[in-house]
Order: C-alpha cells, then sequence, then structure tokens
C-alpha cells in the first residue's frame, strides 16, 4: 500500500521531535462549517471538497509563513493539509500544550484507521446536533412554512431566527411598490417607473433575505449556482457584495465606481427607459446628448447608455474612461465640477469615432467588421465589472491577476486575450512576432506563450515599470536598463543632476528619495503624450494652459517638468513648509533656499539673524527650535496674501487686517507678519518690558525689534547708536552700560505720562522738573 503523503516529513519531524505540537482549531465554525484545507502551502495550492471542524486537534508537520501542514489527530476534516492559522486578524487555530490536552493526543489507533473516515467519503462537516434543538418548535413550524432550510442558516440564536422568520413573513403581506423600495434598499437594482408584479417582486426580496442569513458554504452554492466562481477564503460578507454587484454589472451600470447608489438607480431607470423606445425617441435623445443619431437603434442604445453613465461618474472615473478610449483629456482642477462637465463632454465627441478602433479593437486584423462589435461588447461588459468580478474573469481566462494594477489595465489585458483569441492565425503569428516571441507550433502554443507574455509583464509592473502605458514589453525592458544605471549612480552624481533640475539643494536629501525622484522622471520621460497627459491628469497638475503650439519634444518637457515640481512640492509639505497653501513651486523653492542658507550658519550668524527678524531667544533655547522658528516666519512671507490675512483673523482679532486695501502687497503682508512675530512671542516681549497691549502690536514690534538687536551688536556699534540718539555715553562705559541707556531710552518713549512720572519720582528728579511742568500749564489758555 502507499504510505500517506508526506510520510517521511512526519517521520522526521517525529525523529527531531519526540513531543509534537498540538493546534486547535478555533476558526469557522458557525458561518462555514470548518476551515480551508488546501493540498499545497501555497495559496494557487488545489483547495479540498472537506474543511477542517473547528474544535479539532492535529498535529504540527511544518509551519511555514503563517501556514501550517497538519496531521489530523481529533475531529473531522481531511486527515492531513495545510491550513491558515490566521485570516485578516482573525486566528483560525492557535497552539495547545500537550500536557493540557493529552487525553484528546492519545486517541486509539482504531479511530485514527477506521474504514470510513470523513476525508475519505468527503462529507461536509456536520454542524454540532445540539444547535437546532434549542428553537422552539414554533419557530421550526413556522420555518418549513416558509420554506426556509435552518441547517443552511449562518446563526441559530432563537431571537435572531425570529426576526429573520418575520422579515421573511412580511414579504409576503407587503404591496408591490414597498417591496420594490426594500429591494433598493438591499442593494439592487429597480426602476422606480415600473413596478413588477407583486409576486415577482415578493419572491426577489425574499431570494435576498434568506442570502444575508445563509452560512458561508451555502452562499458559496448559491454563487455557484449563479456562474460566479469564487474563492473559498472570501468572506459571507463579500461574497453578498459580489452577488449584489453582479445585478448591477449584468445590467450594464459599474455600481463600485459610482459615489451613490441613487446614481446607479437614476441611470438603471434611463436605461430601461430606452430599451423599447422607437426610433424617434432615440434620435431625439441623441440629440439631446450631443450623440451621433446616423447609426443604428442598437447602437444609438449602446451610446446612450453609455452617455447616461459618464453623466454620474466622477472625474477620477472619467479619466479612466478617456484612457480606455485613448483620449488625451484636456481638463484643469478635478475638484471643481466644471472639470467633470469637460471630461464628460470630451468623452461623448469621442462617441462620434470609431468605437473599435478607440477601445483598441483591430477589426481590420479581424477581418469581421461584426466580430469587432461582438469583441467591443464584451469590452464594454468588462468596463462595468468591479475588482471582485474582473478578478473571476481573470480565472476563467488562465491570466494572473495582480491586484496592485489599475483597474483600467487589468480590463485592457483582458481585451488582448479577448483579441488575440478571435485573430486570425496569420494575425496571431504576427502579434507574436511583434512581442518578440516564436511564430510556430499551432494557435494554442501560441496563444499560451502571450500569455506567458502577460506575467512576464506583470513581473515588470512590480518593479514599478507600467509597461501598458509605456508601448510594450521591449520598452519595458529599456527602462529596466535605466534603471539600473540609476541604481548605480553615487550620491555626487545624484547630487549634481538634482541641481540641473531647478530644485534647491536640500541638506541631507536621502539617496533613496532621489532616485525614486529620477526613476520616475525616467518613466515620465519614457511614456507616450497621451499617457504623459493622463498621468498630469490623475495627479491633477494642471494642463490646460500649457503651450501647445511647440514640438512633441518641448510639450513632453513641459509636462515632466510639472510633474517633477509637484512630486516635490508634495515632499515638502510632508517637511512642513506648506507648500500646498503657498501653491507655487517658485516661491516655495526660494523658501527653501533661505531655510537652508540659515541651516548652514554658524550659531553665533544664527542667533544675529534670529534677532534680526525681531524674535527675543528665550532661555534654554536651542539652535533647532530656532530654525523651527524661522521656518515659520519664512512660510509666512511666502504665503499668498489673503491666506496670511486669514490666519492673522484665525490667531488674534487685535492684529491689524486691512482685506479693503488695494496698496503695496509686500508692504501689507510685512505688517502682517511682524504682527504675527509679536503674536507669536508676545510672552517674550513683555518680558522685554514692551507694553505690548498698551501701543498694540505693530509698535510693539519696532520697540522689541530694536530692543533684540542691541543685544546683538558690538561696543562700538553700541556707541554709534547712543550717539544717533543724542544719548549722553562715554568710551569708558561698557557694553553691558550702554545696552542698559539704549534700553531705558527705548522702553522711556513709549512710556504713558504716569509711566514716565513714576520713573521720575523713582529716580528723585521730580522737584527738577516743577518749573517745566508749570510753564506748559500756564502756557495753556485759560
Amino acid at each position: 500500500a502507499a504510505r500517506p503523503r508526506g510520510f517521511m516529513a512526519r517521520a522526521q519531524a517525529a525523529l527531531k521531535a519526540p513531543k509534537a505540537q498540538l493546534w486547535e482549531v478555533v476558526g469557522g465554525a458557525e458561518s462555514s462549517g470548518g476551515v480551508l484545507v488546501r493540498e499545497g502551502s501555497d495559496k494557487s495550492s488545489k483547495a479540498l471538497d472537506l474543511r477542517l471542524a473547528t474544535g479539532s486537534l492535529i498535529e504540527e508537520i511544518e509551519l511555514s509563513d503563517g501556514r501550517l501542514h497538519y496531521k489530523r489527530r481529533s475531529g473531522a476534516g481531511p486527515d492531513e493539509g495545510w491550513i491558515l492559522i490566521e485570516l485578516k486578524g482573525k486566528e483560525l487555530a492557535k497552539r495547545v500544550d500537550e500536557a493540557e490536552d493529552h487525553q484528546a493526543a492519545a486517541e486509539p489507533a482504531a479511530q485514527e484507521d477506521a474504514p470510513a473516515r470523513q476525508s475519505e467519503t468527503r462529507q461536509p462537516a456536520e454542524r454540532p446536533a445540539e444547535r437546532p434543538a434549542e428553537l422552539s418548535l414554533e419557530l421550526k413550524q413556522k420555518a418549513q412554512r416558509l420554506k426556509v432550510d435552518l441547517d443552511k442558516l449562518h446563526n441559530l440564536e432563537p431571537n435572531h431566527v425570529a426576526e429573520f422568520l418575520d422579515k421573511m413573513e412580511r414579504v409576503q403581506k407587503t404591496t408591490a411598490s414597498k417591496l420594490q423600495a426594500q429591494y433598493a434598499e438591499l442593494g439592487f437594482p429597480v426602476d422606480e417607473d415600473d413596478i413588477p408584479e407583486r409576486a415577482e417582486m415578493a419572491r426577489q426580496v425574499s431570494k435576498v433575505l434568506e442570502w444575508q442569513e445563509l452560512a458561508l458554504v451555502p452562499l458559496q452554492a448559491v454563487c455557484s449556482q449563479r456562474g460566479l466562481e469564487v474563492e473559498m477564503d472570501q468572506s459571507r460578507e463579500e461574497l453578498l457584495q459580489l452577488l449584489s454587484s453582479i445585478e448591477w454589472e449584468n445590467a450594464g451600470i459599474p455600481i463600485t465606481r459610482l459615489e451613490k447608489t441613487e446614481d446607479g438607480l437614476a441611470v438603471f431607470s434611463q436605461m430601461r427607459g430606452i430599451e423599447n423606445a422607437g426610433p424617434n425617441k432615440l434620435v431625439a435623445e441623441c440629440k439631446r446628448l450631443g450623440l451621433p443619431t446616423s447609426a443604428s437603434e442598437d447602437t444609438m442604445i449602446s451610446a446612450l447608455k453609455q452617455a447616461f453613465i459618464w453623466k454620474v461618474l466622477p472625474a477620477p472615473e472619467l479619466l479612466r474612461e478617456c484612457k480606455a478610449y485613448s483620449h488625451t483629456p484636456q481638463v484643469g482642477d478635478l475638484s471643481q465640477e466644471s472639470a467633470r462637465d469637460e471630461l464628460y463632454q470630451q468623452l461623448v465627441n469621442c462617441m462620434w469615432g470609431n468605437r473599435c478602433e478607440a477601445r483598441g479593437i483591430p477589426a481590420k486584423r479581424l477581418g469581421s467588421s461584426q466580430l469587432a462589435e461582438e469583441l467591443l461588447a464584451k469590452v464594454d461588459r468588462l468596463q462595468v465589472l468591479g475588482i471582485v468580478s474582473l478578478q473571476m474573469e481573470y480565472r476563467k481566462m488562465g491570466i494572473t491577476f495582480d491586484p496592485k494594477l489599475d483597474t483600467q489595465a487589468l480590463i485592457d489585458r483582458l481585451r488582448d486575450m479577448l483579441i488575440w483569441e478571435s485573430l486570425p492565425l496569420g494575425e496571431l503569428q504576427e502579434e507574436c512576432r511583434l512581442h518578440g516571441l516564436p511564430q510556430t507550433d499551432g494557435r494554442k502554443a501560441m496563444l499560451q506563450r502571450l500569455r506567458k507574455r502577460l506575467d512576464d509583464e506583470l513581473e515588470l509592473e512590480a518593479q514599478g515599470l507600467p509597461v501598458r502605458r509605456l508601448g510594450g514589453y521591449e520598452a519595458a525592458l529599456e527602462l529596466m536598463e535605466q534603471y539600473e544605471a540609476i541604481e548605480q549612480m553615487t550620491m555626487e552624481e545624484l547630487i549634481e543632476w538634482y541641481k540641473g533640475t531647478g530644485c534647491p539643494e536640500e541638506k541631507g536629501l536621502p539617496k533613496d528619495e532621489l532616485m525614486e525622484l529620477l526613476k520616475a522622471m525616467a518613466v515620465w520621460e519614457a511614456l507616450p503624450l497621451t499617457e504623459l497627459t493622463q498621468e498630469c491628469a490623475q495627479n491633477k497638475v494642471a494642463v490646460k494652459d500649457l503651450k501647445r503650439s511647440g514640438s512633441e519634444d518641448e510639450q513632453r518637457e513641459q509636462l515632466v517638468t510639472k510633474l517633477m515640481q509637484q512630486q516635490r512640492m508634495r515632499v515638502w509639505e510632508e517637511r512642513g513648509f506648506k507648500a500646498e497653501r503657498i501653491g507655487d513651486f517658485h516661491a516655495v523653492s526660494q523658501l527653501i533656499r533661505k531655510y537652508n542658507h540659515l541651516d548652514s550658519m554658524s550659531n553665533e550668524d544664527l542667533e544675529r539673524a534670529y534677532a534680526e527678524k525681531g524674535m527675543p531667544k528665550e532661555a534654554g533655547m536651542d539652535r533647532s527650535a530656532m530654525l523651527e522658528n524661522l521656518k515659520m516666519v519664512l512660510v509666512w512671507e511666502a504665503l499668498p496674501l489673503l491666506d496670511l490675512q486669514m490666519d492673522c483673523l484665525e490667531r488674534s482679532d487685535k492684529i491689524q487686517c486691512d482685506f479693503e486695501s488695494k496698496g503695496n502687497e509686500n508692504e501689507q503682508r510685512a505688517s502682517l507678519v511682524r504682527q504675527l512675530i509679536v503674536e507669536s512671542f508676545r510672552t517674550a516681549y513683555e518680558a522685554l518690558g514692551v507694553p505690548v497691549e498698551r501701543i498694540g502690536f505693530l509698535e510693539a514690534y519696532s520697540v522689541g525689534k530694536d530692543l533684540v538687536s542691541f543685544t546683538i551688536m558690538s561696543e562700538q556699534e553700541l556707541q554709534a547708536e547712543c550717539q544717533k540718539l543724542g544719548l549722553a555715553a562715554n568710551s569708558e562705559m561698557t557694553c553691558s552700560e550702554l545696552l542698559a541707556r539704549l534700553r531705558e531710552y527705548t522702553l522711556w518713549d513709549v512710556m504713558s505720562a504716569d509711566d514716565l512720572f513714576a520713573e521720575c519720582q523713582r529716580r528723585g528728579i521730580q522737584e527738577q522738573l516743577r518749573e517745566q511742568i508749570l510753564g506748559l500749564l500756564l502756557a495753556q489758555p485759560a
């Protein structure tokens, strides 16, 4: 007799470990009847029909990357296989101490080798017999009357079952219009202008209500009956969503791409409204939407349905449609409603051309316009599919599915396979030649090579090379060579290249960051102009105002520069330079140059620069704190005036903002920045003796800046300042004495009369002012 699969692995494990590691299956019992088992460790390995029941005790053979190769000790399920020990954060199996479960570990050999083992009969794991017994006889009879199979439900808690059966019973007593509304609430398409027979509507609602209560295995059976290929490890929630999405997709509506279900319902009603319309109504509707009217009725219906969908798609999805039609969009800011309207109109204009050619379907090579139209219908169907449905299509066609690819690229790959399968033999050979593949060994072998080429392209895509967008496999290989050359560059070479881009040199730039930017630019430069324009639109880079009169190379250079600038703006925003609010690459570049200059200064020079901005250095303030404060001021100086004014209003009502003045913007900005500095460092200003509250932010800045500037002056500069202000000072005075004199004068100059008189009293000179005060009083008119 043949030894069981994995015998040697078990034997070696037994020799190395006298005490085998045991595990208990803890996941999946109620909803799925146990845990999915595969023949091998790879996810693509065949799934066994029978699941490993919850509560089973298993022995570890091998543990690799979260997958456990086991031998069953007790419980129901396959004797041996591979399971996941965790799925989406949920524990499916946990380790068990051998001592804790010695009784289960030492089950009789007769039980292990019983001739009627479940693993051989491959019967589903049975639900524990005691669960149905918890339900009352009344509930069981009600379920039988309503034709509900209790054994298929995922939750047999009595209250939950009672509530579910009540819902099912109410369906039989509800009007058709209310049932239709309920069907829509459950996530399915309805035409509000056409209410079906009550019996039909009741059947549909009951069906969906029952789906929502099914356990995983019965729900998988429902999917299978509806022709849906699902993965065994997909959850109930995913399957329910799939069943809903399929209904919409079968109606031609890309529900997963819409922002609101209400939009889908509106489109569904519009589509139903034209399905049986006469030619006059179709022509009138096409004229209203700007669509061709000279086509056949079927073509007009197809065009109208497409236009209905475009009307409700958000701007990013309309961009994807432009890409599907090989159209280069001319659009501004995608966040604006006007941009969405522009994209819609541009797509409508595409309907006047050859749709087959626009969608990449070569009618001439196919040799039949009818075949091309049939392929177009298939591609249109693919265009409405959500990601889960596309994954099923990939499995059907035997192509590797890569969820990291953008959705349009996934659809284009399926389109290519459909085209290849439909090409005459001679054209298929030509397709292989264009891809650099052998053109012999028959049709099946050539198609297999083309499928293999798709997988090769996926490997390049995984390395950041957009193969299809570049124009094909060969173009991607050329770009790969550039990648390799970039990775060989030294830091000095990368810095030198970076300087040539017009970006400001930054201290401590990581090498990885520079290589990533250079690789991105290499991709942008290699993209066809249409794809490059798409890249700009998807990244919200405005291309509408770019010069169109130049050559293609000049246009490409402009677009690549715009993309590079936006990428750096994104990085600078993350580094706290408020690039998004400033909104101008050159303004932010200048800001960063100024900051880098400050960062390169010695500590002494930095303190001087800090003081020159009118900011007092507080006790314990280090270099990094000064640089951060200086960065804040540089940002204020670079912000658009309106943004700066709004910041001032939010921070303090004491800052003087003049929204009506049409004067010099630079002067207004300088005034606001000075007031913001005082508002931010008010405590430090008041510690210097500046009466901020009484004299206001603007005058406080002037006084504070003078006081701070005195602290960084040399003795010679202090002497000159005293002389300029007419203060008594001699060459024997120390810096401290000169500084004190200047500080006193500056503060006296802004003191109130009461404070000045108090200062005179403190110094005992009030009597000396008696005659001057008396003279002033006598000079006043009676």
